[in-house]
């Protein structure tokens, strides 16, 4: 702790450390929290953030000995102000690290106002737990004591590695308010250091170089350079309605060690070109299990003439054989242990599928994508670790490509999770039989939603009627995730009722297992408005979007829209005998919604039927979701 101190101190003399320009101004040495910042009870330049960051100091040291030994140190200090019940959570930590790695000098401090007198809480070190997540990859997990609305919480740790090569991302960003952020990245001038930087403000940046002396005779003397970025009253980032990865979009810096060079003794490069990277997955088991060959693998083959057919027979038996664990994977087991043990995760059962068709005559390469909730993939930022997740090319013998991720079944062939559809994936081939490529995986992804709704008006204003919702490909996957994700039909008829005008009665849900569609046909009611003369009625009872999807106020992230999608709405209405007559001197107004696709309406009226394809209806009237039954010509272009 007293190196972290001096070395911020340091910093501070440099002027390096914006101490005094941001709105809050704080004292950045460890302890000196003051009984301003623990008294505060908003942020004034948002006063809805539940928490916000006061101080975030991160020095990365890659160190040499004079031996030219390289290592690794990283100091962590925090400091966060906790303005609302929300923002306690920021109070728990988890520091993931590897076998070889250390976390130390860990130190936590909850100040807290009382009587008048700023009270300090110490994490006791036996609250402090590490444990094993996966082989060799661990976590140290903390929370801070006595943690209230209107505390400050001091967090401080150091990281010690030898694995110099793995840098640490700056995140200068967060998903609350950031009142002062440095850090900073120490190195020798003989490493070379590749930066890329995203997020739509602009760090500050300085660079300097300071000289070192080593005691050897290979190179006596280099420079340490120090890189600093800072920020000042950096805004929240948080999570926006219909984007996919908001952490892509704040301000962080990535680093990649592309070599070591001394003069006229060592270069060792670094670098990684995306052979490289294929050639690692061929020699993983992502290729090799993807290729198992032998008789465990009789149960799944397929001899159905029917190409599709047969693709869906080998996925069905692998899955009757294996249960999906639920996880999401790259790299899978060995497939002879997982059709073992009846279980695996959704790359292990592509790996099964993979070698079966292989085994049948199919041409099956493991994909691999980085998943858009992870952000996009820098094709230009070659790492092995770019990749999330693992799904299949298939190419049939007579020449048709699919493409599969078998472990959820609510997909299909060309039909995978949203989150999966990605404009750069890559298809990994072995060497004997070509070159690995990227796939444009966005360009096979369409669906499409089908409404037809009837309704009858009753004497009493009352409407009933039936809903039919049809929906094909990526629209029937998020369909059918969402209705396994609640469980039940019942729950998924609530949701689907959830914030609209009308009431379920009774509904059925239709769909085949591992198929490309589902279907809802739900039986309704819905309570017109009847005021004088007037019958108000709203005929869009689905709505895709609603008003709190998307408040008031400034956005800060684009929208993804997850596929191209077309929805046709189609309403029928029937009115009492009688009443028809009376709706010709009254006024239609269509609704403040949005529809994305073709859209018709269909009502009688005068015992005529008057039928409009509307496309890409805009807002007319805001304050009233619905029609008025009157004059049609305004919309329909009808004169009664």
């Amino acid at each position: 702790m007293k190196r972290l101190c001096s070395l911020l101190g340091l910093l501070c003399v440099a002027g390096l450390l914006p101490v005094a320009a941001q709105s809050i101004a704080i004292n950045p040495k460890p302890g000196k929290v003051s009984e301003a910042e623990v008294s505060m009870t908003t942020y004034p330049r948002d006063t809805s953030a539940a928490a916000v960051v006061l101080m975030d100091n991160t020095i990365v040291m890659l160190q040499t000995s004079d031996v030219l030994e390289l290592t690794k140190e990283v100091q962590v200090y925090e400091r966060i102000k906790v303005l609302k019940e929300d923002g306690k959570s920021w109070a728990d930590y988890k520091i993931p690290y590897y076998k070889d790695e250390n976390v130390t000098n860990i130190k936590v401090t909850t100040y807290n106002l009382e009587n008048g007198k700023v009270k300090q809480s110490s994490l006791d070190k036996k609250h402090i737990f590490k444990e094993e997540v996966t082989s060799g990859l661990y976590t140290c997990s903390f929370s801070a004591p006595d943690v209230r609305v209107g505390s400050v919480i001091e967090v401080s740790y150091k990281l010690n590695s030898d694995r110099y090569w793995d840098i640490p991302e700056f995140i200068l960003q967060r998903t609350i308010p950031v009142n002062m952020v440095y850090s900073a990245l120490l190195y020798p001038d003989f490493l070379g250091i590749n930066k890329m930087s995203r997020g739509y403000i602009t760090a500050g940046y300085k660079k300097t170089e300071n000289p070192l002396v080593l005691r050897n005779n290979v190179i006596p003397q280099c420079s340490m350079i120090t890189e600093q970025y800072s920020l000042i009253d950096a805004p929240a980032v948080p999570r926006e309605p219909s984007n996919m990865c908001p952490r892509h979009y704040r301000c962080a810096i990535a680093f990649e060690l592309a070599g070591i060079t001394i003069p006229g003794r060592l270069y060792k490069s670094y670098s990684m070109k995306w052979e490289d990277v294929d050639k690692q997955v061929r020699e993983s088991n992502i290729s090799s299990q993807c290729m198992v060959k032998g008789k465990v693998l009789d149960p799944f083959v397929s001899h159905n003439e029917d190409e599709d057919q047969a693709i869906a027979d080998v996925r069905n038996a692998v899955l009757a054989a294996v249960k999906w664990n639920g996880d999401f994977t790259m790299v899978p087991d060995n497939i002879r242990n997982v059709i073992k043990a009846g279980t695996g995760s959704s790359a292990s059962i592509n790996a099964i599928v993979a070698s079966a068709l292989n085994q049948m005559g199919y041409r099956v390469y493991p994909t691999l994508l980085c998943r858009r909730s992870n952000g996009f993939l820098a094709s230009f930022y070659v790492s092995p670790e770019a990749f999330t997740s693992m799904i299949l090319r298939i190419e049939t013998p007579s020449g048709k490509v699919h493409f599969l991720d078998a472990a959820p079944d609510y997909g299909y062939l060309n039909i995978i999770d949203t989150d999966f559809l990605v404009e750069e994936a890559r298809v990994v081939l072995p060497e004997n039989e070509g070159v690995s490529f990227w796939e444009n995986l966005t360009a096979m992804a369409s669906g499409a939603t089908v409404i037809v709704v009837t309704g009858e008006l009753q004497e009493d204003k009352t409407i009933k009627g039936t809903i039919d919702l049809k929906a094909f490909k990526e629209s029937s996957y998020m369909v059918k995730e969402t209705r396994e994700a609640l469980g039940t039909d019942e729950k998924y008829f609530q949701l689907v009722e959830k914030g609209e005008d009308f009431e379920i009665i009774s509904g059925e849900y239709q769909a085949d297992s591992y198929s490309p569609n589902v279907g809802l046909t739900l039986e309704y009611e819905q309570q017109a408005t009847a005021t004088g003369e007037f019958v108000y009625i709203k005929p869009f009872l689905i709505k895709e979007h609603h008003q709190g999807d998307f408040p008031p106020g400034e956005r800060h992230l684009p929208i993804d829209f997850p596929f191209k999608e077309t929805i046709t709405y189609t309403y029928t209405m029937q009115v009492p005998e009688g009443y028809a007559g009376r709706a010709a001197s009254r006024q239609c107004i269509l609704s403040a919604f949005r529809i994305q696709g073709p859209c018709s309406l269909s009502v009688p009226v005068d015992g005529r039927q008057y039928h409009h394809d509307l496309l890409h209806v805009q807002e007319r009237h805001p304050a009233d979701s619905g029609f008025q039954l009157s004059r049609l010509k305004d919309i329909l272009g009808e004169t009664l």
